[in-house]
């Protein structure tokens, strides 16, 4: 299982990922990327995506695909609707390595 990092989406903001596991084609579009304040001990960050609310996107873990790093499962939570778009949150909480 590959670990995602916030290094893995920062600068990506406007990437496109296509949805793997549902019916029909689904994209959704990474909106933000922001790291979180927390201890030193743990990288915190969440993603944002949107998509169309007509794929009525449950929460649960997607097999996502975007280009460059090719298919992730990621958690996704609905946070909002906005007209015929939902928006999705992903957090992260890593422990990061001591040395």
């Amino acid at each position: 299982m590959t670990i995602l990092t916030f290094r893995d989406f920062a600068g990506r903001e406007g990437s496109h990922f296509s949805v793997l596991d549902v019916a029909g084609n689904v994209e959704l579009t990474l909106e933000g990327v922001e790291m979180v304040e927390g201890p030193p001990s743990i990288e915190q960050f969440s993603l944002f995506f949107s998509g169309p609310a007509a794929a009525q996107l449950e929460q649960r873990t997607y097999r996502l695909n975007e280009p460059s790093l090719g298919d992730v499962e990621i958690f996704l939570v609905p946070v909002a609707l906005d007209g015929d778009r939902i928006e999705l949150q992903a957090c992260f909480n890593l422990m990061v390595p001591t040395e």
